[in-house]
């Protein structure tokens, strides 16, 4: 049973704010300013990440108003996740020169910032800089093993390796960032770290660990109310139970997911589109393996049409080739091989032929060519 925990909290914060600013009470700032922080984080727990900006903004200008230096530092901090979740992407990037020149050369605060640069560049397809920063994240992570940021960056470090295909020193990182965050954390930290570490366990071939994870994770979810968290555990598990052929289970899953994401769906929680990428893509793969191409391909529109709009920056940057894989996979099953060609053109117009990290897509790829030069003769 859910206990709606986030709900409960947020109608107490507001009540708080209600009374602070009827004046019927004095507060200290010191109060204000947690008050902001908190309501913030169980925003972001509920996926309502331009609203978490907003309350975050509010804590930050407290804490600058007070000149209080370590409650500035986090919140700024703070702020500046916000705002990348939230895709107020010139926002981040001004937060983080501002915390570059707060910070200077103190390399535990340097492994937060290198942390947000990698993930910066990694989730804006720019593989390049994602390179460079991935090397500066491992650089500063060997140097800082007490920063606070410890948790971020094993969590970053264990995505690049997984996206890159290496889940054994995938799962070692993402293993670090769950103990972590299971002491400390928000429920949507939390979740968000046990989720990459049952993908990358899955990807090694213990799908069923995986899948026993990410039933306890939801069910841990659903207690804390974390509604983002529980919406993408659902999308994985329809990864999963796809993975050792579980059709029926993999398609109740991604539609739960998409049922959900369609009810809570509103300005505060415009991020939750990305949600919805991903299990329109999952439901095409798995109808594309029943045979079921009419299906499939509706789905890989669906998810392909996403992944147009800029607002949904995974979608374009992380799906969008899968959905092209997709695409002409189908085109080729039916025969029609100039769209085909149309599709694989796409690929390689967005870079994504040698530069992909996903291995497994990228054999998709090969052989999605192999067998249209076949049948091109």
């Amino acid at each position: 049973m859910q206990h709606h925990a986030i709900d409960a909290a947020l109608s107490h914060f507001d009540r708080a704010n209600e009374i602070i600013k009827s004046e019927e009470v004095e507060v200290s700032w010191r109060v204000r300013f947690d008050l902001s922080f908190q309501r913030s984080i169980a925003l972001g727990d509920r996926g309502h990440w331009p609203a978490a900006y907003q309350e975050m903004s509010q804590a930050e200008e407290i804490a600058r108003t007070e000149n209080s230096r370590t409650l500035q530092i986090e919140s700024k901090f703070a702020l500046m996740n916000a705002a990348f979740w939230a895709h107020l992407f010139d926002e981040s990037v001004k937060i983080l020169g501002e915390l570059k020149e707060i910070l200077g050369d103190d390399p535990n605060a340097q492994l937060g910032i290198a942390a947000h640069e990698a993930r910066s560049s990694f989730m804006l397809g720019d593989l390049g800089s994602s390179l460079i920063g991935e090397a500066d994240l491992n650089r500063l992570f060997d140097q800082a093993p007490n920063s606070p940021h410890v948790s971020t960056a094993a969590f970053w470090i264990g995505v690049f390796h997984r996206w890159r295909g290496d889940n054994e020193a995938a799962e070692k990182a993402l293993e670090l960032a769950v103990k972590i965050d299971k002491q400390g954390s928000s429920a949507g930290v939390y979740i968000q770290s046990f989720m990459h570490y049952c993908l990358a366990i899955g990807e090694v071939g213990r799908y069923q660990e995986a899948i026993r994870n990410l039933e306890e994770a939801k069910e841990y979810g659903e207690r804390a109310d974390s509604r983002y968290g529980v919406l993408k555990i659902d999308n994985c598990l329809g990864w999963a139970y796809l993975e050792i052929c579980n059709f029926d289970a993999a398609i109740r899953h991604n539609r739960m997911s998409l049922m959900s994401t369609d009810q809570v769906r509103g300005v505060s929680t415009a991020i939750l589109s990305e949600v919805d990428s991903f299990a329109r893509l999952n439901l095409g793969d798995t109808y594309a393996t029943m045979g079921d191409l009419s299906r499939a391909r509706d789905y890989y529109e669906q998810a392909y049409e996403n992944a147009k709009d800029n607002k949904y920056f995974l979608a374009r940057t992380r799906w969008k080739p899968r959905c092209l894989i997709g695409l002409a996979e189908i085109w080729l099953a039916l025969g029609d091989l100039d769209r085909v060609d149309a599709y694989l053109a796409e690929v390689d117009a967005e870079g994504f032929t040698e530069g992909f990290p996903f291995k497994k897509h990228i054999s998709r790829l090969c052989r999605v060519r192999a067998n249209l030069a076949i049948r091109r003769g």
